[in-house]
């Protein structure tokens, strides 16, 4: 009598062999991000020299347009096409730069709207819809800002991934610090952006890079001065 079942070491052996032919998972180097002296570099040659945050706006959106485009990021020839980021289809700095770019655009309308209620001696009784706006556009800072962190994490060196971490919180303790609410919560952002800064300057071999982490850091203490001074009225320290 014939046997109709299948040679089971026939269809392992098969089996096997489509593994052994399936390529080998690429493994892909880490990207540098070089964070901090990015956006310096970009603020110093854009407007934010003399505070002009239209004009750094204006020139992280142009950047971002540039990089839709190289990226093919885009619907036909210059609609950007809104999607999130995946881990594993960042193989290039420049997807890292999508996303700091955006939260540098977003954190630069923040700080527009602010000079302008500044300039017309407005300060402390803005316009609520105003400060609406200004305070979403902090708001959508952070979240690119925890984008970048989670794309960081996974395809940036180590320093990188820290650099995004203290931008991160930097720009969490800002938007706390527009809110005027939970004092403590952005005292320990700022706190944290500060102890990273501190210690990638450490780290740091070059001169310029320790001088640009711990610059960070001087720029912070006055906020966590203010924090701390709001939670010692509080009751809370």
């Amino acid at each position: 009598m014939a046997d109709d079942q299948p040679d089971v070491m026939e269809v392992d052996l098969t089996q096997e062999a489509v593994e052994e032919a399936a390529p080998a998972p690429v493994q892909l180097s880490p990207l540098p991000l070089n964070l901090l002296s990015t956006i310096k570099t970009a603020q110093a040659e854009n407007g934010l020299r003399h505070g002009d945050y239209m004009r750094y706006r204006k020139h992280c959106a142009s950047r971002l347009q540039s990089l839709y485009k190289v990226l093919k990021m885009q619907h036909g020839r210059t609609k950007y096409q809104k999607r999130k980021l995946d881990v594993h289809n960042v193989t290039d700095v420049r997807h890292l730069y999508v996303t700091l770019f955006s939260a540098e655009r977003a954190w630069a309308y923040a700080m527009e709207l602010k000079r302008e209620a500044e300039a017309r001696g407005e300060a402390g009784r803005v316009d609520p819809r105003k400060r609406h706006h200004l305070i979403g556009r902090l708001a959508k800072a952070v979240q690119w800002s925890s984008e970048l962190v989670r794309l960081a994490a996974a395809r940036s060196d180590t320093r990188g991934s820290l650099e995004a971490e203290a931008y991160c919180a930097w720009l969490g303790g800002c938007l706390l610090l527009e809110r005027e609410s939970d004092w403590e919560v952005a005292l320990a952002k700022f706190s944290r952006a500060k102890k990273l800064w501190q210690e990638l300057a450490k780290a740091c071999g070059e001169l310029e890079g320790q001088s640009l982490c711990l610059a960070q850091v001087e720029e912070m203490e006055p906020n966590i001065r203010y924090c701390t001074y709001r939670i010692s009225r509080a009751g809370g320290a």
